[in-house]
């Protein structure tokens, strides 16, 4: 399809610009020139088609502050998410047992009243009252995942995880809510929603002889991973239809001492942080009929399937526009509504970034955020039923640019000389035109210029909560990318 048109006047041009390029986060620079003369421009808009397709997202950076459990089934598509998680604890600043004279002990010998481990739950998708088995590992001193490393959800946390005959292993059912509590009892736990994993007494024990044979093991986390607890791996062994959301987790010694003629219980708590390691472990599984669906694209997290986008550079850069400068190209990606209604469809994802395929994980280990000149974002709008990506006109220039200036292209080349040029670089970087669009969460931070105060966008990261959305695409030409030049009059 094609449209084109004169505009006769500066004031009509930009008019045209205004209604055609809203404000919003992903909006970058309008063509990059300053446009003079009203009446020796010449005004053109071409809308082209564009092709997509669903790609299988092999991992993503699995290290988070909140990690996920469980495992379910997605109605709409049948597909099964299953996620574990290991994750180490934080040693507070000037931690400490009491003196070891006011121990209650057992025939002089130090013992613990108990250890639990318990799960905080910030929310959770499901049912439930469904029932899950999960296991519970204890991780490895000698083998401690490393701070200054990169660990993606695809790991292998068995690595990790202890293999002496001693080491914790402890297998039990749970259920989000617990039937075993009075309804007053579950008004309280719900406000504090946790799983209780009760370890053996010797544990307990076991810690705490550690603290008073050499305090120092205590004296920060570095030192406690490597030389009392590297922390513990958490996998769920059967059962299906829940997920939860896990925003910590802590590791809690019960103990009794004498204070003047009293016995206190006390208890010393361990917790997960941002300053400890927590690493989510993601499969997915029954993907494959969405990945060869030919006239629609998936988005699916955690880690799942991207949509992965063709932009038609040849023919934004034809014969008739080589020349031209381009104001604006705007890309819409409409959402197919869900064919099953159950109470249980997983969520829309609210955000997308639109990233070059080949700079996707450059993009995240590096924290970089949308730059609005070769990455994006655009938020789900609910009245279009689509995300919009209003400018992308920097993004189609530079992908140009990159291309004519790698291949060595010259503007005294023949055709054919720049044809056999294009067509060598473009075996070597066949994903030169390609970008994905992958679900990410975004932090906002507010700064001030000059007398106004704006929302800045701060950081971009992996969406890892549950979704999953279908767009109009694949091969049936339902995308279309609408693109406005200017060029001066001859």
């Amino acid at each position: 399809m094609k449209v084109s048109y004169l505009i006769k006047s500066l004031a009509a041009l930009i008019a045209v610009m205004c209604i055609t390029i809203s404000c919003d986060d992903e909006t970058g620079n309008i063509g990059g020139n300053v446009m003079p003369g009203h009446d020796e421009m010449e005004i053109t808009q071409n809308i082209y088609s564009v092709l997509s397709r669903s790609v299988k997202a092999d991992s993503v950076l699995g290290t988070t502050s909140t990690s996920y459990l469980g495992k379910i089934t997605d109605p709409e598509t049948n597909a099964t998410t299953s996620c574990d998680f290991l994750g180490q604890f934080h040693i507070l600043e000037n931690l400490s047992f009491p003196e070891l004279k006011t121990l209650v002990m057992d025939h002089d010998t130090i013992e613990a009243d108990s250890v639990d481990i318990r799960l905080y739950v910030s929310n959770y998708y499901g049912d439930s009252l469904n029932s899950m088995k999960l296991g519970v590992y204890e991780l490895d001193t000698a083998n401690v995942m490393k701070e200054n490393m990169i660990y993606y959800s695809n790991l292998d946390p068995w690595k990790y995880v202890n293999k002496k005959p001693s080491a914790i292993r402890k297998e039990f059912s749970f259920s989000v809510i617990d039937m075993t509590l009075n309804d007053s009892l579950q008004n309280i736990y719900s406000r504090n929603r946790n799983i209780c994993i009760k370890l053996p007494k010797d544990y307990g024990t076991f810690l705490m002889k550690k603290y008073y044979s050499n305090p120092s093991n205590f004296a920060d986390s570095y030192s406690f991973i490597h030389n009392v607890c590297a922390g513990f791996y958490y996998k769920i062994l059967s059962g299906n239809g829940t997920m939860l959301n896990i925003d910590a987790a802590s590791l809690s010694v019960y103990f009794r001492y004498k204070q003047e003629d009293s016995i206190i219980s006390g208890v010393q708590r361990m917790a997960t942080t941002e300053e400890v390691l927590q690493n989510t472990r993601i499969e997915n599984k029954n993907l494959e009929r969405l990945l060869e669906t030919e006239n629609a694209t998936y988005l699916k997290t955690p880690v799942g399937i991207y949509t992965e986008v063709t932009l038609p550079i040849d023919s934004i850069y034809n014969d008739e526009h080589i020349n031209d400068t381009i104001n604006s190209a705007k890309i819409s990606f409409t959402r197919i509504n869900d064919n099953k209604q159950t109470t249980y469809n997983l969520p829309i994802p609210q955000t997308l970034l639109m990233v070059k395929t080949d700079e996707l994980y450059d993009f995240f280990e590096n924290s970089r955020v949308a730059d609005a000149m070769t990455s994006y974002v655009a938020s789900f709008t609910e009245k279009e039923n689509a995300y919009t990506f209003n400018n992308i006109s920097s993004l189609v220039s530079n992908l140009y640019s990159t291309r004519k200036d790698g291949a060595g292209v010259n503007a005294s080349d023949s055709k054919a000389t720049k044809e056999t040029k294009y067509a060598k670089w473009e075996a070597e970087h066949p994903n030169w035109n390609k970008v994905l669009l992958v679900p990410v969460t975004t932090t906002y931070t507010q700064q001030s210029i000059g007398y106004q105060t704006q929302n800045v966008l701060s950081r971009v990261r992996n969406d890892l909560s549950l979704s999953s959305t279908r767009l109009a695409g694949g091969n049936s030409g339902d995308i279309k990318i609408s693109v406005i030049y200017s060029r001066f009059k001859k």
